[in-house]
């Protein structure tokens, strides 16, 4: 083949763009590369409340520290770690009589963050955490306990698919791949839950559930790594 003089051909492909160039700073190729890693959830986080009322407000915090304790003792019964146990929150509100302006009664309202390893747990945790009188169970949220490795893999078969497609382009012109001149990262993967807001790092594929567990909606994760790459050419 000639040698490329000033020409830039610019070729689009769908799934990103590839650029071959004869510059001053010596012939190069951009390329594009998607990779994708597809996972099933395997951990669960979510939030509940512990509220109390009392005319008294240390009559209110009591009941509710004792709620906390036996909220502790189930999450001891369901081999939970305390690192995945958060008390995110403690509040305190008066309520006032609208005529006199005294106060009332106090609200105390506690908010905890869990961290479930054991998704097949949830459902009894749940009844458990009910039948202590907890409110406001939310927050549910499907993630991947090994996100870091799968997104390392993620950027790998971006990294081949960058490769792959530059050495193809290069051998239809008679050309081969130099050394890599520079590769950046493009767009951050997304992530959603099963219930689709957003978070971070991957997004949902499929749902499906269980008949064995009806209260669970397991996942799968697609968890995307997009880079550009830039190749020196040689003859």
């Amino acid at each position: 083949m000639n040698k490329l003089v000033s020409i830039v051909f610019n070729l689009v492909v769908l799934m990103g763009s590839v650029v071959l160039a004869d510059s001053e700073s010596g012939r190069y190729i951009i390329v594009s590369g998607e990779g994708e890693v597809v996972a099933e959830a395997d951990q669960i986080s979510f939030s509940f409340e512990i509220e109390t009322r009392d005319k008294d407000l240390e009559a209110a915090k009591k009941v509710n520290d004792d709620k906390l304790e036996k909220v502790k003792e189930i999450f001891k019964l369901f081999t939970i770690a305390s690192e995945d146990i958060k008390v995110s929150s403690f509040k305190v509100y008066p309520h006032y009589d609208y005529e006199d302006g005294k106060i009332k009664r106090f609200e105390i309202s506690r908010e905890v963050e869990v961290t479930l390893r054991e998704i097949n747990k949830y459902e009894p945790l749940i009844d458990a955490l009910i039948e202590a009188e907890v409110y406001d169970i939310g927050g549910l949220s499907y993630e991947l306990s090994n996100s870091a490795e799968l997104n390392k893999l993620a950027r790998e078969n971006a990294l081949d698919e960058a490769r792959n497609k530059a050495r193809e382009m290069a051998e239809y012109y008679g050309m081969k791949l130099g050394e890599v001149i520079y590769i950046s990262e493009g767009s951050s993967p997304s992530f959603f839950n099963s219930f689709g807001f957003g978070a971070s790092q991957a997004r949902v594929h499929t749902l499906t559930m269980p008949s064995d567990s009806p209260m669970i909606l397991k996942g799968r994760k697609t968890i995307k790594a997009s880079i550009i790459v830039k190749f020196e050419l040689i003859d």
